[in-house]
C-alpha cells in the first residue's frame, strides 16, 4: 500500500512538473509574440504608370508574406482598394501628405517601446530571409541605413552602384530623438518638409541629421538585403518642381554618404 502511495505521489509530481513546464513554454511564446516585434513602417501609393503600380503592390504582398515581419504600419494618403493583399498584419494609417522621417520617428516613439525593432522602408522595397539578422544588431545609439539590391536582367540580386550615396531602408529602436539645430530646423523640423521619403537626397540628408544628433550610423546593406523592385526609370518626383526644390534644400543643408560594411 505504501509503495502504491509513493508511486501515485511521484506520478502527480511528474504531472505537475510537466504542466508547469508547458505553462512556462506557452507563456514564453505569448510574451515573445507580445514583445520584441519587428515593425515595418512604409507608405503605399499608386502611381500613374501601370508597371510601376504593379511593382509597388508586389512589394507590399511580399512583405506581408514575410514571416520575419510581425506588423506592417501602412501610411496612405487616399482610400486605396487593398483587397489584393492579406491585411491580417497590416494597420492602415491615413495621412494628408507624403510620409517623412519626422512623422515616422514620432509615430514609432508614440506607439512602440524599446522591445520592438522599427524598420522604415520605401514603398518599392521588400525583404528576404537575411532580415533574420536584425535581432543581432546593437541599438544603443545606432541608426542603420541600408543600401538596396536591385534585380538584374537575369533576376539576380545586385548591390546598388555607389551604395554609400543611396539607401532605401532605415532601422532603429525607440526612443529615437533628433537634436534641433539651426540648419535642420529648416527641413527636418519644418512642417511641410520633414525630410520626405522618396525625394532625391533625403537619404543623404537624414544620415547627416542623425550623425549630428549623436547616432552612430552604419550601412549594413550587405548584411540585410533589401530588394528594390524598380525595373523601369519611372519616377514621379523629379518632374515636380516643388519636390525638386525640396531636394535642392536637402543638398544645400548638407548631405553625407555612409560607406557600406562588408
Amino acid at each position: 500500500m505504501e509503495i502504491k502511495k509513493i508511486r501515485d505521489y511521484l506520478s502527480l509530481t511528474v504531472f505537475f512538473l510537466f504542466l508547469a513546464c508547458t505553462i512556462h513554454i506557452i507563456y514564453k511564446e505569448i510574451y515573445k509574440n507580445d514583445k520584441g516585434k519587428i515593425i515595418l513602417i512604409t507608405q503605399y501609393y499608386e502611381p500613374n504608370n501601370e508597371e510601376r503600380k504593379i511593382e509597388i503592390k508586389d512589394c507590399l504582398i511580399n512583405n506581408s508574406k514575410n514571416k520575419l515581419i510581425d506588423e506592417i504600419h501602412l501610411f496612405v494618403e487616399k482610400d486605396y482598394d487593398l483587397n489584393f493583399v492579406n491585411l491580417d498584419k497590416i494597420k492602415i494609417i491615413h495621412i494628408d501628405k507624403q510620409l517623412s522621417f519626422k512623422k515616422s520617428f514620432d509615430y514609432s516613439n508614440e506607439y512602440f517601446d524599446s522591445d520592438n525593432t522599427i524598420i522604415l522602408a520605401n514603398s518599392d522595397i521588400y525583404f528576404n530571409n537575411t532580415l533574420n539578422q536584425i535581432r543581432d544588431l546593437n541599438y544603443d545609439k545606432y541608426f542603420y541605413a541600408l543600401s538596396r539590391h536591385n534585380i538584374d536582367e537575369n533576376n539576380k540580386l545586385k548591390l546598388q552602384d555607389k551604395p554609400e550615396w543611396s539607401q532605401d531602408v532605415w532601422i532603429w529602436k525607440t526612443p529615437i530623438k533628433v537634436e534641433y539645430n539651426r540648419i535642420n530646423g529648416t527641413d527636418f523640423f519644418k512642417e511641410n518638409d520633414g525630410v520626405i521619403l522618396g525625394i532625391g537626397a533625403c537619404d543623404n540628408r537624414i544620415i547627416r541629421i542623425m550623425k549630428e544628433s549623436g547616432y552612430n550610423v552604419k550601412n549594413i546593406g550587405n548584411k540585410i538585403q533589401c530588394i528594390h523592385n524598380h525595373k523601369n526609370d519611372y519616377r514621379n518626383w523629379d518632374s515636380d518642381s516643388d519636390k525638386t526644390k525640396v531636394r535642392d534644400k536637402y543638398r544645400k543643408n548638407g548631405v553625407e554618404k555612409v560607406n557600406i560594411e562588408n
